[in-house]
């Protein structure tokens, strides 16, 4: 598996294997991984409030979710396999129902 990169400033963009320079020590990436994940229904007239939402923040973020059939278990693999930094943000999830509050959605991505 191979990651292209985009150096910096110079619109060039390289291939980063786990042993090449680009993933050095030196040139090390930091990447930020975290979410919302919610299936809204306009059907349903309930409104999903933040309360319903479960939230990992931080390094409970990849402990959660490493090794996951998810995107993040994918993002948090990559990043481990090619030596980048995790940056972990948050992760929050609720079951399916109706529109996100307004104050749900403004506390949530303000965080993210």
């Amino acid at each position: 598996m191979q990651a292209s990169m985009v150096n910096a400033g110079r619109g060039r963009s390289e291939t980063a294997t786990p042993d090449s320079p680009a993933t050095s020590a030196a040139r090390r990436l930091r990447v930020a991984v975290g979410g919302i994940m919610h299936e809204s229904n306009t059907f349903n007239p309930g409104p999903t409030p933040l309360e319903a939402f479960r939230v990992q923040r931080g390094d409970e973020l990849p402990r959660w979710w490493r090794d996951t059939p998810h995107e993040l278990g994918g993002f948090i693999a990559g990043a481990e396999r090619f030596g980048y930094e995790l940056f972990p943000t948050l992760m929050a999830q609720a079951t399916p129902g109706g529109m996100v509050t307004r104050e749900a959605f403004e506390r949530l991505t303000q965080e993210l």
